[in-house]
């Protein structure tokens, strides 16, 4: 059995097809982890966003407390004459 050009040729073009469906078998796995770790983040951001905005919407209440309660003394004091 001799070995020519041919057949050395389509040898490596079958390696090669096969190496390209291994590639694109991990890219599958790869985008199936990607987008796992996508959603992980996104509740991650979403928790962190929920403890950061209690606290300002705390002192966003206190703010308008205290400013309400400023203008109603401010608008209930009178000077006597």
């Amino acid at each position: 059995m001799t070995i020519d050009s041919s057949t050395v040729l389509a040898a490596l073009g079958i390696l090669a097809l096969v190496m390209c469906i291994i590639v694109l078998y991990h890219l599958l796995f790869i985008a199936v982890d990607l987008r796992k770790i996508t959603r992980r983040i996104e509740n991650v951001t979403a928790d962190v966003e929920g403890v950061i905005r209690k606290p300002l919407f705390a002192v966003d209440q206190i703010l308008e407390f205290a400013l309400q309660w400023l203008d109603e003394r401010k608008g209930g004091h009178h000077k006597k004459k």
